[in-house]
């Protein structure tokens, strides 16, 4: 399976896992494609995809958030993404659509 297919594969596939341990051995496997073999000029769009996946996994209850959050801010390389990051770095916390849904840990906070 090539790279391009593998990671098209895990980004249609991680949204409906329900298993903590699936789901952040899912987003290190991806992490692991996109930086060491995807083209160059997939890297972006593909943090971007992964990035948004994270977000959207934010408040499962069968999820470890510290975890899913650590993975969440390897996937940053859109200038928005990156925005955004930092407002909830200001803020101690990452709010979606006006509701508190993290309490960022000191670690990440560093």
């Amino acid at each position: 399976m090539s790279s391009v297919k593998f990671l098209d594969f895990a980004l249609n596939q991680l949204p409906h896992e329900t298993t903590d341990q699936i789901v952040m051995v899912g987003l290190m496997n991806v992490w692991y494609v996109i930086n060491h073999y995807l083209p160059i000029e997939m890297v972006r769009p593909a943090n971007k995809a992964t990035f948004a996946l994270c977000l959207s996994k934010i408040g499962q209850p069968h999820l470890s958030m510290d975890a899913l959050v650590d993975q969440m801010f390897d996937f940053l390389s859109d200038k928005e993404d990156i925005q955004t990051a930092l407002k909830w770095l200001q803020s101690q916390y990452i709010q979606i659509d006006q509701n508190l849904r993290y309490m960022l840990t000191n670690q990440q906070k560093d």
